[in-house]
């Protein structure tokens, strides 16, 4: 029995269980869009007409994940399920929140609420999809439509309006132009929206099947222009990718983190730059730092030239996942050499197919790539010298270069005699 299988087996349970009660109880959201159009599920949502109180009563484990909006995660053998009372929303603040929320009786109450009509059906235990707005028939023609009237739907919640973009890259549609007027009406009113939020919707559109889409509409609806945090990026550099080709590479790069490279440098970011960028996009430390290596590496082998020996030494230096990553980026750009005219690298074609086929086999080639995998440690040389100090770490990194480039053998003896000449020649220059 696969997952899925499993997974609505213990979501067909709560709902009978809820039934048993007395209350109705429906699959929704994400669940019924994705199950309509075939794709892959990742958890299911319910609505009921219970309140949060009953359904902690109702099932010996529960846990009040959202009781001020009236959700209650119900714990199952295997899986979690969220259980919202049908609800409205009164008059929202900061284009963000509702002031208030309201529990009601009626499953279409709660369903007119909603963003988009392909989130606002419903689907009963049975199986019968209850279909208010025309979800189905919007996912069948490819169109992103709002509920109701989408200048509300955006003065309400501004979120909506990178959801849309974030939607209709992933599912390909086509956003409504009454949808999309409204977006343009109140792209200005993103200001409202923490970083936080505006980066988690990045980050799904960047992860997902079609980022080029995305990018293409966040430039056409200059959303990104009117953040909270001013993110520094020149609109003409926006605009110089609407159409352009391009934006074709994201199609064989699988890896969200490294579309995010290629999007920072076709922005023309320079790397001193992404780390202020990232940070104002609320982006981890460590996803921040993977960034900016990758740059730093690009960068280095700018400075130098792409032979075996700058690559090798980068790979030192940088770590092997950073080079890694940008030969990832570099096979990518290679499906056409014109590409590399719009971004930061200097290198000629013949660099270019050299690096793609001997660039793996160089980095396996390395035979250690850590100071503690030498066979002499600081210890060893530090009375080389009348005092310590950092002079022993430029010793040992000069050491794993040159038996990382096979310049040297990895045995204590060498180590030391050849520790001994790097100290002599500091000795000369001081």
């Amino acid at each position: 029995m696969n997952d899925l299988i499993i997974m609505e087996q213990e979501a067909s349970e709560v709902i009978s269980e809820l039934e048993k009660h007395g209350y109705e109880a429906y699959y929704v959201g994400g669940y019924v869009r994705d199950k309509f159009l075939n794709r892959n599920i990742k958890d299911i949502d319910i609505t009921t007409s219970a309140y949060p109180s009953i359904v902690m009563d109702i099932f010996s484990h529960t846990v009040p994940t959202g009781l001020q909006h009236g959700t209650v995660t119900v714990v199952m053998r295997n899986y979690h399920f969220e259980v919202t009372t049908y609800r409205t929303e009164s008059e929202y603040e900061d284009h963000r929140r509702p002031k208030e929320v309201r529990f009601v009786s009626k499953l279409m109450d709660d369903l007119e609420r909603r963003d988009f009509t392909m989130n606002a059906m419903a689907i009963d235990i049975n199986g019968t999809i209850i279909d208010p707005f025309g979800g189905k028939r919007d996912l069948s023609t490819k169109i992103l439509k709002c509920v109701g009237d989408p200048l509300l739907r955006f003065s309400e919640d501004a979120l909506r309006m990178m959801r849309a973009i974030r939607f209709a890259a992933e599912y390909d549609l086509q956003v409504e132009q009454k949808t999309w007027n409204a977006i343009l009406l109140h792209k200005e009113e993103i200001k409202h929206i923490a970083m936080e939020r505006i980066s988690a919707e990045l980050d799904k559109m960047m992860e997902g099947s079609n980022p080029k889409k995305g990018v293409q509409l966040l430039i056409a609806s200059e959303l990104m222009n009117y953040t909270k945090e001013n993110l520094q990026i020149h609109k003409t550099n926006w605009l110089a990718l609407s159409d352009h080709s391009v934006l074709n590479v994201f199609e064989h790069i699988h890896e969200g983190t490294i579309r995010w490279i290629l999007l920072l440098m076709l922005l023309k970011t320079e790397t001193s730059q992404m780390t202020v960028l990232l940070k104002k996009l609320k982006f981890s430390n460590h996803k921040i730092m993977r960034i900016h290596v990758v740059n730093q590496v690009k960068d280095c082998l700018n400075e130098q030239n792409y032979s075996e020996s700058s690559w090798k030494k980068a790979v030192i230096m940088f770590g092997v996942d950073a080079v890694k990553d940008l030969h990832t980026l570099l096979n990518a750009l290679a499906i056409d050499q014109h590409y590399f005219k719009l971004l930061p690298f200097k290198m000629s074609k013949v660099d270019l197919d050299h690096i793609l086929q001997k660039g793996l086999d160089w980095i396996d080639e390395i035979p250690i790539m850590q100071i503690r995998e030498l066979e002499i440690s600081g210890t060893d040389v530090v009375g080389l010298k009348s005092k310590s100090g950092p002079w022993i770490r430029i010793v040992l990194n000069q050491l794993l270069t040159e038996v990382a480039l096979n310049e040297l053998e990895n045995k204590q003896e060498d180590l030391m005699n050849r520790a001994i000449q790097i100290v002599r020649g500091m000795n000369e220059y001081e």
